[in-house]
């Protein structure tokens, strides 16, 4: 009798040179083109995080309310925009007084670190 490996066939697959050079002239466009669009990849990957944010929401008021999915998720929208701009209404002075602090003492944080550098500079 056969041994059940000898049925299993192992298949190889032999590329070209001039296919290596394709396949790889292709991974290295393709990396080259995801660093120069970064930022629009960053920008989609937000955008997903929102929506699936935005869908837990929607299902969690939809099981509690028993309302469809669209009309819960205007509401779990409109929940997120009410509690944005209430996070900025009572926040929003302090983050100005915060900003406005580090703006005043900038000059003096860079000739902090500018010493500092200057400092690890002349040790090594």
């Amino acid at each position: 009798m056969a041994s059940p490996t000898s049925h299993m066939q192992t298949s190889r697959t032999h590329f070209s040179p001039v296919q290596l050079v394709l396949i790889s002239g292709a991974l290295v466009l393709g990396v080259l083109l995801l660093w120069k669009l970064t930022h629009l990849v960053m920008l989609v990957f937000g955008a997903v995080l929102i929506a699936v944010l935005l869908s837990a929401i929607a299902d969690k008021i939809g099981k509690l309310s028993g309302l469809s999915r669209g009309p819960s998720l205007g509401l779990s929208i409109l929940l997120v925009i009410i509690f944005v701009a209430a996070f900025a209404y009572f926040m929003g002075s302090q983050l100005v007084a915060e900003a406005n602090a580090l703006i005043e003492r900038a000059p003096e944080l860079a000739k902090t670190v500018e010493q500092y550098t200057q400092i690890e500079e002349l040790e090594s």
